[in-house]
């Protein structure tokens, strides 16, 4: 009997600060994409898509859904589409997105690479984390709420590599569709710009694309 309240107490404990860490994560701030001048707006799903040129920018904000979710509170990521319908080819590397909060101050492209070992787990029993009907694994450390999962798992399989977005030329008549790892905004920044400056391969100039977004809690 004592045996089995050791393990229905510990069961419990694994449930509580599941359902903890859960609810504190779905009250985080979330991204709005500001309706401007040009350009549409759909709020339901986040996408601002700007056409200049006949290139064609969507960006998506909150759209981050996969494994590990920890992504999201590191990092600023943003599902972005480019689609080029003009006769030549073009470039987008990682020094042509920027972000700017309301301070102007600048934040950066992370490459996908160091995003996934910043997040990626090293521990060999972190406890599970069920998130939309998926489930990962992270390490859990401080508060005193670390502590082992008692049944066998094996670790998650990140998906921050193969959905990132892949920088380098886009020939005429292609779209390159993926997320963008920003740095994480400031606590204190309540607005975010977004500016995505694709270049010509010939060495043509080319519009830029603003979207903005206003961070609501």
């Amino acid at each position: 009997m004592i045996l089995k309240g050791a393990y229905i107490m510990k069961r419990t404990k694994f449930f509580l600060v599941s359902f903890l860490i859960l609810f504190l994560a779905s009250c985080g701030p979330e991204i709005i994409p500001i309706k401007g001048a040009e350009g549409i707006v759909n709020l339901e799903s986040k996408s601002s898509t700007l056409d200049k040129g006949g290139i064609v920018v969507t960006v998506v904000s909150d759209a981050w859904n996969y494994e590990p979710i920890d992504v999201k509170y590191s990092f600023t990521p943003f599902l972005i589409s480019v689609r080029n319908k003009t006769p030549m080819d073009i470039t987008i590397g990682t020094e042509h997105i920027f972000m700017f909060d309301y301070n102007n101050t600048q934040y950066g492209v992370i490459e996908a690479e160091h995003v996934d070992k910043a997040v990626y787990s090293t521990r060999s029993y972190p406890p599970v984390i069920f998130y939309g009907g998926n489930y990962y694994y992270r390490s859990w450390g401080g508060l005193g709420l670390e502590f082992a999962y008692p049944y066998g798992y094996s670790q998650y399989d990140s998906k921050v590599i193969p959905v990132a977005f892949r920088f380098g030329t886009i020939l005429s008549g292609a779209t390159v569709k993926g997320f963008v790892y920003m740095q994480k905004y400031s606590s204190t920044a309540r607005t975010l710009k977004l500016v995505v400056s694709p270049v010509a391969v010939d060495g043509g100039e080319l519009p830029q694309f603003d979207f903005k977004f206003e961070i609501v809690d």
